[in-house]
């Protein structure tokens, strides 16, 4: 049978929002502090926020009001806004819940926390769970896709941000807007479908004995995903690598991508200081024969060196080398890479998900 990936869990919904008929017991989504996220968006010395009306500025006791726009700037200790100097974390908010705050030509939900951390100015969003998701999903997926594939992505993502809020509940911020984490653009990645969807599924998340998930995806599998062990070693039973090709016919599913070993000679000397021009390039480790792990450059003086695949993708691009399922063949004075799939393979494959929507498969069978 044709699995997209295996999450051996169950769904549910979460704190039972939905089958409460109190109104008095029915948990707020907007503010109560379960459902609220902390997202960092920045690192630097100097911020410009812009909003439309009045700010809210508190730092402990010192409370003060700003219009239109601030400018905030590091010092050792402290931070100016506008000039007036505060202690972090400082809160900024708006006496209109619904208004929305612009940085780097972005708008965003909620409110902002400015805080220090190892010298670095750090711009957080603090926002509920569902806004938050509304910036994700269209970063993530196009909105164009099936309606159950964007349910699915849907609750992986509010399932992976709910397992990161309890995971790094101690810390200054739970996420980082990147691919790092999930991709979130605030308001201007919104679609009026995209958060319609959101809605549907409000508050379902994926559990494993009782506990959200670390709902990882990615784009293409190329046909296998990895176990989570492989590639991280971390054996999570949830996260085990089947065969899948619902994605087979997607365009991302097979790739080429073709270095001299003059590129290859030149990427090693400048990141590992190898000299010795490369002249032939082979597969080290491997996954189960699949994946992998390590490549093998020999230069011209017979000495072999051997390179991570996570270092040899992050040199290249991982555009260039979407994943890391593939063969090799050595041609003349070049490499030719030939390959499936793009990224790291555990989890979710999305071009599956869409494909198994696009024949009717509901969100619950794309997901378990």
């Amino acid at each position: 049978m044709k699995k997209n990936f295996v999450f051996y869990a169950c769904i549910f919904i979460l704190l039972l929002i939905n089958t409460l008929n109190s109104e008095e017991t029915h948990r707020d989504y907007k503010n109560d502090e379960i459902f609220i996220l902390k997202i960092l968006l920045f690192r630097g010395d100097n911020i410009h926020l812009g909003f439309s009306g009045k700010m809210n500025v508190e730092a402990g006791e010192n409370k003060k009001d700003y219009y239109d726009s601030i400018y905030i700037i590091k010092r050792k200790n402290t931070v100016l806004i506008n000039n007036n100097e505060y202690y972090v974390p400082i809160r900024i908010s708006a006496d209109i819940s619904s208004a929305f705050f612009s940085f780097n030509n972005k708008k965003y939900r909620g409110c902002f926390i400015v805080d220090m951390e190892k010298d670095e100015m750090l711009l957080i969003n603090q926002i509920n769970l569902e806004e938050y998701l509304y910036g994700v999903i269209k970063s993530e997926i196009p909105s164009s896709w099936p309606s159950e594939a964007i349910k699915a992505q849907i609750i992986a993502g509010r399932t992976y941000a709910f397992f990161k809020k309890k995971l790094n509940k101690n810390q200054k911020y739970y996420l980082e807007s990147t691919t790092a984490f999930q991709v979130y653009g605030g308001y201007n990645s919104e679609s009026f479908f995209t958060n319609q969807m959101v809605d549907i599924t409000k508050g379902i998340i994926i559990t494993y004995q009782q506990e959200p998930i670390e709902a990882i995806y990615h784009s293409s599998c190329g046909g296998y995903t990895e176990d989570a062990k492989d590639i991280w070693g971390r054996d999570l039973h949830y996260l085990k690598g089947i065969y899948s090709d619902y994605c087979k016919n997607t365009p991302i599913f097979k790739w080429e991508k073709i270095l001299t070993f003059k590129e290859i000679s030149d990427m090693l000397n400048k990141k590992l200081k190898i000299s010795s021009a490369i002249n032939h390039v082979s597969i080290g480790k491997t996954i189960n024969s699949r994946r992998v792990l390590t490549i093998l450059c020999m230069d011209k003086n017979k000495v072999q060196h051997e390179i991570s695949m996570k270092d040899f993708r992050l040199w290249v691009g991982s555009k260039d080398i979407p994943s890391t399922l593939f063969t090799l063949k050595n041609e003349k004075n070049r490499v030719i890479f030939k390959g499936r799939g793009y990224g790291h393979g555990v989890g979710l494959c999305q071009m599956c998900s869409k494909e198994m929507a696009l024949i009717g498969k509901t969100y619950e069978e794309i997901l378990i």
